[in-house]
């Protein structure tokens, strides 16, 4: 029989108080003063954080610090827009524009408000432009190898991978900083991924193929490998953390947009606290344990919104019951 060390890599210990809780995270241990088993149990939630400047929809974005997110383009309803946003951890403030109004733009998810990239899109039409961002303003980069649409990535301004599009191809790209070059495809035509990572640990989920789809694969800078499945079938969906772990919330299922957040812990996705609103093709970043969405589309009429909510989380001491 598999014994608790053989899973978790730890015997149950007998103490006489608590450890903190983060240093006793995932462990159980028995309280000799108190008579009971304890463990360490991660407890996430989401909260209320400023408005963005601008409601709108299909942004692009970046972010590895949930005081340091990029928003960019997007659509308001009447019309795509250029302006770009920056979160500094409580309120959005301007930046500099885009040279090309676009909605569903793909980005270098793991890029930062002062390294940023964007690509493709869609404006009346699917986009094949590429625009890089230093921190006040953006300036051209190489054409993307096709003109696309919700062609989502991630990676960095300097090495960057973008994923499928619409209309739906299984293309992907990878981007050096200076040019595209044609990489390995991914496994089925797709759209509206979600995805998180460096170039070479990347890991994708979701999208529509051409229904919306619970897989995901993980990227190593040449291959793609199947991993575990969502929980839920969505697209287009916020992210936050990377490979090994990732926080995925909101997205499209698909005829309306949904609240519902999950872990990925480098193998599996396991439910987590949902959004208070519902909503899909926002700006978001961060880590798993700290993340931000802003705007995005929501079920309400209009569509567009600029809600921001903030996702924390903790770590607290509970006690293990028979029930």
């Amino acid at each position: 029989m598999t014994t608790y060390k053989e899973i978790f890599g730890k015997y149950v210990r007998s103490v006489s108080s608590d450890p903190p809780a983060a240093a006793g995270e995932g462990e159980i241990w028995y309280n000799t003063t108190s008579n009971v088993f304890k463990s360490s149990v991660p407890v996430g939630a989401w909260a209320s954080g400023g408005a963005m400047g601008t409601a709108r929809t299909g942004m692009g974005s970046a972010g590895v610090s949930e005081n340091d997110i990029l928003g960019f383009g997007g659509d308001t309803g009447p019309s795509r827009v250029a302006n770009t946003e920056e979160y500094n951890g409580s309120a959005w403030t301007g930046g500099g524009s885009l040279a090309n109004a676009r909605s569903v733009p793909g980005s270098a998810t793991q890029g930062t408000t002062s390294a940023a990239l964007g690509f493709a899109g869609y404006n009346g039409g699917g986009l094949n432009t590429t625009e890089e961002y230093n921190g006040s303003s953006w300036t051209a980069g190489d054409n993307y190898g096709v003109s696309k649409y919700t062609a989502y990535g991630f990676g960095t301004q300097t090495a960057a991978v973008g994923v499928g599009g619409r209309p739906l191809v299984s293309n992907v790209f990878e981007y050096d900083g200076s040019s595209w070059t044609a990489a390995t495809a991914y496994p089925v035509s797709i759209a509206a991924i979600s995805g998180k990572g460096p170039q070479t640990a990347g890991i994708v989920a979701g999208g529509q193929a051409p229904s919306n789809t619970t897989a995901a694969n993980e990227y190593d800078g040449s291959s793609w490998t199947s991993t575990g499945s969502l929980n839920t079938a969505r697209s287009s969906m916020g992210i936050a953390g990377v490979q090994t772990n990732a926080l995925f919330f909101g997205g499209s299922d698909p005829s309306t947009n949904v609240t519902s957040s999950e872990t990925y812990n480098g193998s599996t996705f396991s439910t987590s606290a949902s959004l208070a609103t519902a909503r899909a093709t926002g700006a978001s970043g961060g880590t798993a344990s700290a993340a931000v969405y802003g705007g995005g589309s929501s079920n309400s009429s209009p569509s567009a919104t600029g809600v921001t909510e903030e996702f924390t989380e903790t770590v607290t001491v509970s006690t293990l019951t028979t029930s």
